[in-house]
């Protein structure tokens, strides 16, 4: 039986993963990444007791702050744009996936990302809403290679849909959504605009109260207002990065 490490949050996606290369014969062990101190992984543990499979939580913290948290705010400092979600899956969740796989003896390393990998190229998923190409592509090539993708032919809602069979709780979760309040200082705003990437939303900074009043959470920093907004291209959610107006 071919072992496989899976990236487990405790999501619905991780989840719907897991069941999946269990239907498909493969011995999983759900491994989670704590990246936050905040970050709870009750979920991950509960999901992986019901489907009946190994987890386990390693804890990588300073390694995240390091090469994420702090990458994004110097170079958010220089005026570039980062996507935080890249440098993350290069530098540290595939990484750390492939690493533990090979601790483990593995064969394969795997995650709930929305899209398609042939012989370590990545091409898009079914789901154009949630496709994560984008996200993939500075992984190295000799860790796609070992990478497998479950999700891929899915759509958000089947994935719902594998889950509920299990009866999940995680099976009709709603997407996270950031909240905020004000004031704050610098520092705090661009670590809060890099968690707003990460749950695809528009931190949106103008001068304009008039822009902010519908929002029910803004900051505010030197007299200009930044507050969230989500995006959407007809019913679907497209992907946003940090915008000043």
């Amino acid at each position: 039986m071919k072992k496989v490490i899976l990236g487990m949050s405790g999501g619905v996606d991780s989840s719907a993963a897991a069941i999946i290369l269990k239907e498909q014969g493969y011995e999983v062990i759900g491994v989670t990444l704590k990246m936050l101190d905040s970050f709870d992984d009750t979920d991950a543990i509960k999901v992986c007791e019901v489907l009946n499979i190994k987890h386990k939580t390693i804890n990588i913290v300073n390694e995240f702050k390091k090469e994420v948290i702090d990458e994004f705010i110097n170079n958010y400092k220089k005026g570039y744009t980062p996507n935080p979600c890249v440098i993350c899956n290069k530098e540290i969740k595939l990484k750390y996936l492939y690493n533990e796989m090979l601790n483990e003896n593995a064969d394969f390393i795997a995650t709930g990302h929305y899209a398609k990998n042939i012989d370590g190229s990545i091409y898009l998923s079914k789901d154009l809403n949630k496709d994560q190409t984008y996200f993939l592509s500075k992984v190295d090539k000799k860790i796609l290679e070992r990478l497998l993708l479950p999700l891929d032919g899915l759509c958000k809602d089947e994935v719902r849909e594998i889950a509920s069979k299990y009866n999940l709780l995680n099976a009709n979760k709603k997407e996270p959504i950031i909240k905020v309040v004000a004031p704050i200082s610098e520092a705090q705003l661009i670590e809060s605009a890099m968690l707003c990437l990460f749950n695809h939303e528009t931190l949106i900074a103008t001068k304009s109260y008039r822009v902010c009043k519908a929002a029910k959470d803004f900051y505010i920093i030197n007299n200009v207002y930044y507050c969230y907004r989500v995006l959407r291209k007809g019913s679907a959610m497209t992907y946003k990065s940090l915008v000043a107006i």
